[in-house]
């Protein structure tokens, strides 16, 4: 069951901890798109839509890598 719009926005669904960063984004951003298209706005729900396809279309390439900052630098000689 979907949250009722409230104050024209519609909740993100609740998802559970553990869940992948991109399954997160994907499930917000269709939450997005009902809001958007439950308010007439069709140019925003076109927008996230997209954005869903594309998130989709990498499904199954590897998840994009996590950078240590610090590290980085250290190994490029910039860092303490």
């Amino acid at each position: 069951m979907r949250t009722p719009p409230v104050g024209g926005v519609t909740e993100p669904p609740a998802v559970a901890s553990g869940t992948q960063p991109r399954a997160v984004l994907v499930a917000s951003l269709a939450a997005g798109v009902a809001a958007a298209f439950e308010s007439g706005d069709l140019e925003a729900a076109g927008v996230a839509h997209e954005a869903i396809g594309r998130l989709l279309a990498l499904a199954g390439r590897t998840v994009g890598a996590v950078v240590d900052l610090a590290a980085e630098r250290v190994r490029r000689g910039g860092g303490s």
